[in-house]
């Protein structure tokens, strides 16, 4: 059976779509960094004190320090025991807040 001419030619373009498409990697959406959730994602930048240096981290609402607490993380276990904190307040968590849980 012959096809019309278009309906070869747009046959033929979605193929090499088609082709294309499985040799293209994509890039993994930005998630949080304790929970692997991608939405509604806020940057942080905290002091690593180990290495030296500032690390930028994305933190969805659940992991985010409270806002009283916002200016007094400056490095990640000052940001582990606002988070804690903010976990335990709102009875998510029931972890005791040490410097070995962090």
């Amino acid at each position: 059976m012959l096809l019309h001419p278009r309906v070869a030619l747009e046959r033929a373009r979605v193929q090499r779509l088609r082709s294309r498409a499985g040799s293209v990697e994509l890039a993994p959406a930005p998630s949080c960094c304790m929970c692997q959730r991608s939405t509604s994602l806020c940057p942080w930048l905290v002091l690593d004190d180990q290495v030296g240096a500032v690390c930028s981290l994305l933190l969805c609402p659940k992991h985010k320090p409270l806002l009283h607490q916002q200016n007094s993380v400056y490095n990640i276990q000052t940001l582990g025991f606002a988070m804690l904190h903010k976990l335990n307040r709102y009875r998510v968590s029931a972890l005791e807040i040490k410097p070995e849980n962090l």
